[in-house]
């Protein structure tokens, strides 16, 4: 569906460039073809022969007309004023698409690579290859991307290949290389097939350069353009946009970028904005200006209302990296009033935002959580326990490590900072003494899921490697103190981690919270308060455990039969699960 561009060896070859779907005629495809007369004479009928054989449906050809007509651009049917055809059907890409071969399969099953067509297949093949198996003989001391990014420098050398090269093959060669880091390889394979490159072909070098600021390829890939005669799509602006660092210099040039009227299209109105919306919304809220002229200027002067996720979580990102609260309360504002999607990746800058102030992330958290279908991702969950945990706030870690293991979101740094203190004996040095004492109870405040349940079963490899009077309340073993002797230390160790373990597994497949979480945190962020408003974080361990916040989960994980008598026993109707709280 792109520009494409090779060689026929008719003769002294013909030069074959079919031209992008939105320059056809909305079914068809342009096609230039460069040559002598005779030639020209001999590639026309060629290809009317097969489109002939095509339409009648002739086993030679292995490409058959469709027969619901395929429309290569719908925007040059609009252009000519011609019906629109409204799609009945949706393509399944995931099934269409082949899958990946492992690479020694691709290079074993390598085919004679004869035509154009060929060999642009093998390359796709060999530029989605996986891992070789451990069976196949290869060193494995280098990556087997890189024997890919060999083998494809040895193909476009090979003199016979020559013959093959085109566009689609160059392109899915340059993608490879490029997002493989493999650069000079890839300077190498353009230098051999330039004759078969577009537009398209450049912006995979350029956007690369500007991935990595190098300004002197660059330049000389521009050059490389002008010199022979290919002209710049809005995708070449786009790779210039990226290569800019400069806030006002990328202001600029998407100015002109409007003015030469690259800016019609909306895919290049909204990745122009990604690329730009950080750098514009910095220098407006550093001249004093509001986040609703921004939005304004955006829907006014680029004539847009897209605002996805990804726009509005760059937009949270600086408004955190200024410590704005004001815009960011009121940009959430905007995102309710118009129902615009935000994910929780925005949440995670305004918790980033507040590191040192937990009930400030509280309280965006709660303004988030009161949207409808709003989800905290395991990196939210992560940023909010972490504030939290380095605020030395007993009650709010609780909670947030209770929902996470619930919500199968618990970290490896949650699930770090839990271990370490529930195993901790002594103080750390240059830490003032509430911190100390923080970091020594906290583990034991924050674990239990669920808390005080005596039902609560633990396994007998657990229960066994304690003494018997710790049985009952295993995590009261913590409360010994500090223990000196290798043994005694082991089974402390142990113990913190099956419980640690524990949480994570049964919060995961047998408990869910009673209450939402925004209810459980206002309560805990209260707690939090009084506690220290009055220094209880100098209380006993034996004080804290007994007055720390109580989250109170119901049991889901019944069978089918255990659910049904239950019912019959309370009354209610055997169709009707009533679970255990």
């Amino acid at each position: 569906m792109k520009e494409n561009i090779w060689y026929w060896a008719v003769h002294h070859g013909c030069r074959v460039h079919i031209l992008s779907p939105k320059v056809g005629n909305g079914t068809h495809r342009k096609v230039i073809l460069s040559g002598s007369e005779h030639v020209l004479e001999l590639v026309s009928e060629r290809i009317d022969r097969v489109q002939s054989l095509q339409a009648s449906r002739d086993p030679r050809v292995d490409i058959f007309t469709p027969r619901i007509p395929l429309v290569a651009s719908t925007e040059a049917l609009r252009r000519r004023n011609l019906p629109v055809p409204v799609p009945r059907g949706v393509w399944d890409i995931k099934r269409a698409a082949k899958k990946p071969k492992p690479l020694d399969k691709v290079l074993a099953a390598r085919p004679s690579l004869s035509t154009v067509r060929e060999f642009t297949e093998y390359m796709e093949d060999l530029t989605h290859a996986t891992e070789p198996s451990q069976k196949a003989n290869r060193d494995p001391s280098i990556p087997y991307q890189e024997q890919i990014a060999q083998e494809i420098v040895v193909l476009f050398r090979e003199d016979s290949i020559r013959k093959c090269l085109s566009t689609a093959a160059l392109n899915r060669a340059l993608i490879f290389l490029c997002d493989h880091q493999r650069l000079r390889r890839a300077r190498v394979v353009f230098s051999i097939a330039e004759h078969v490159a577009t537009a398209d072909t450049y912006n995979i070098l350029l956007r690369s350069a500007a991935q990595h600021q190098h300004l002197h390829v660059f330049k000389w890939l521009l050059l490389s353009m002008w010199r022979v005669h290919i002209r710049p799509n809005p995708d070449t602006w786009l790779a210039l946009l990226e290569a800019l660092v400069n806030p006002h210099e990328k202001a600029a040039l998407m100015t002109q970028m409007a003015q030469l009227g690259y800016l019609k299209d909306t895919s290049t109105i909204r990745r122009a904005l990604q690329l730009t919306v950080q750098n514009s919304l910095l220098v407006h809220l550093e001249s004093g200006q509001s986040i609703d002229v921004f939005i304004n200027s955006m829907v006014t002067t680029h004539g847009t209302n897209w605002f996805s996720p990804s726009l509005l979580r760059d937009m949270f990102s600086v408004i955190a990296r200024l410590r704005d609260f004001d815009s960011a309360e009121r940009l959430l504002q905007i995102c309710t009033q118009h129902n615009l999607l935000v994910d929780s990746s925005s949440l995670a800058e305004i918790v980033y935002m507040c590191r040192r102030d937990i009930f400030s992330a509280l309280y965006f958290t709660k303004l988030f959580l009161e949207r409808p279908s709003f989800r905290l991702s395991s990196r939210t969950w992560e940023r909010l326990f972490l504030v939290a945990f380095k605020g030395r706030h007993y009650n709010i870690c609780r909670v947030l490590w209770r929902y996470a293991c619930m919500n199968k979101a618990v970290s490896h740094n949650m699930k770090r900072a839990v271990l370490s203190s529930l195993s901790r004996n002594v103080s750390m040095k240059r830490k003032d003494l509430l911190t100390n004492c923080f970091l020594r109870r906290a583990g034991k405040v924050i674990i239990g899921v669920p808390g005080n349940n005596k039902r609560a079963t633990f396994k007998e490899s657990t229960l066994n490697d304690l003494p018997s009077e710790f049985h009952a309340n295993p995590i009261s073993y913590f409360r010994r103190g500090f223990l000196a002797e290798w043994e005694e230390r082991s089974r402390q160790l142990r113990l913190a981690k099956a419980l640690v373990a524990r949480d994570i597994d049964l919060g995961a497949s047998l408990y869910r919270p009673k209450q939402p979480l925004n209810l459980m945190l206002d309560a805990a962020a209260i707690m939090d308060r009084e506690w220290r408003d009055k220094l209880h974080g100098l209380r006993g361990l034996t004080f804290l455990l007994d007055h720390v916040i109580e989250v109170p989960v119901w049991r889901y994980g019944l069978t089918k039969s255990k659910r049904v008598n239950k019912a019959r026993r309370e009354g209610a109707h055997a169709e009707y699960p009533v679970l255990i709280t």
